[in-house]
C-alpha cells in the first residue's frame, strides 16, 4: 500500500454512480485530541469554502468535545479526526469482486474481564436512569485473507450496506472498510496482513 493518503468510496447500490477516489491530498486536518476538535472543524469549513473537498473521518470520541456534559468521558484512540484536503476526485470502477477475499483470525482489543466490567457498569447506569440506550462495542483486529480491496467489495455488498470506504492514511496508520448504514459502524483494519 502507498504511504500517501487516499480515500475510495463504492457505493454498492444498483445503478449508483461511480466511487470517487480522493488522492493527492493539498492538505491535512486533524485532531489528535479534545481540545483540537472544534478548532479542526473550524479549519474544515474554511477549506470547504474555499472549494476544496474535504474526506475522510471523524470518530465518535470526537463528539465530547461538542457537547460540555459529556466532558468526563474519555478520549478515544488518536487521531479524534483527520481529514484530507482535495481540490477534486477521481471518477473509480467498481472494486474488484469479492468472491477471493476472506477473512481469519479475529482478536478483540479488549479483556474480556474488562469488557465484562464495563458490561456491568452500562447495566448500573441503564438501571440508574442515567441513559435509555447504551452500544458498548469493542475494536478488533481481523486478519484479511486476499485482496483487500475484495474484501471491501464484499462487506458494501452486503445487505446492510450501501457501500463502504477504504481509507489509507498516514493518520490512522491502516486502511479500513467502513460499513456505512444506520446501525453502530463496523470497522476492519488492515496492517501487515491483519
Amino acid at each position: 500500500m502507498s504511504r500517501d493518503p487516499f480515500l475510495l468510496f463504492d457505493d454498492a447500490r444498483p445503478g449508483a454512480a461511480p466511487g470517487r477516489l480522493y488522492r493527492n491530498p493539498v492538505g491535512e486536518v486533524h485532531a489528535d485530541s479534545r481540545s483540537e476538535v472544534r478548532p479542526a472543524l473550524q479549519r474544515l469549513r474554511e477549506a470547504l469554502t474555499a472549494g476544496r473537498h474535504a474526506a475522510g473521518f471523524l470518530k465518535y470520541e470526537a463528539g465530547y468535545a461538542l457537547d460540555p456534559a459529556l466532558g468526563h468521558l474519555r478520549d478515544g484512540e488518536a487521531p479524534l479526526l483527520w481529514f484530507g484536503l482535495f481540490d477534486g476526485f477521481e471518477a473509480a470502477g467498481r472494486a474488484p469482486d469479492p468472491a477471493l477475499a476472506a477473512i481469519g483470525r479475529v482478536t478483540p482489543r479488549i479483556r474480556r474481564q474488562d469488557y465484562l466490567a464495563a458490561a456491568a457498569e452500562v447495566r448500573e447506569r441503564l438501571y440508574a436512569g442515567d441513559f435509555y440506550q447504551a452500544n458498548l462495542t469493542f475494536g478488533c483486529d481481523v486478519e484479511l485473507r486476499g485482496n483487500p480491496m475484495r474484501f471491501m467489495r464484499g462487506f458494501a455488498t452486503l445487505r446492510v450496506a450501501d457501500g463502504a470506504a477504504w481509507f489509507g492514511t498516514r493518520a490512522a496508520g491502516c486502511c479500513r472498510c467502513r460499513r456505512s448504514n444506520s446501525s453502530p459502524s463496523v470497522t476492519a483494519r488492515s496492517r501487515r496482513g491483519r
